[in-house]
């Protein structure tokens, strides 16, 4: 959630999509996030977001999907190993 607070300092406005964490539990040092649900992943919900940053690696994500529908990709993990249009690694 470091990432979402740094964002949200820069002035954008964050969700986030993870399997494994439906809710944003209690952080001290980010209860601005407490209660924030994670978004599930679909075409609408990506063709919604201006970039979709890719900081976790879950085998449970379909990058294919967010590949095709997302606009900028931001990928700090390596998951899109062939060049595209629409992904920046980082």
């Amino acid at each position: 959630f470091v990432i979402l607070h740094l964002l949200t300092r820069l002035g954008a406005k964050v969700a986030y999509h993870d399997p494994f964490v439906s809710e944003a539990p209690h952080m001290r040092h980010f209860p601005e996030f407490e209660g924030l649900e994670s978004v599930p992943l679909s075409e609408a919900s990506l063709r919604a977001q201006d970039a979709v940053v890719l900081v976790t690696h879950h085998s449970r994500v379909d990058y294919e999907l967010v590949g095709r529908h997302a606009a900028l990709i931001v990928d700090t993990r390596g998951v899109f190993r062939e060049p595209a249009a629409n992904v920046v690694r980082a």
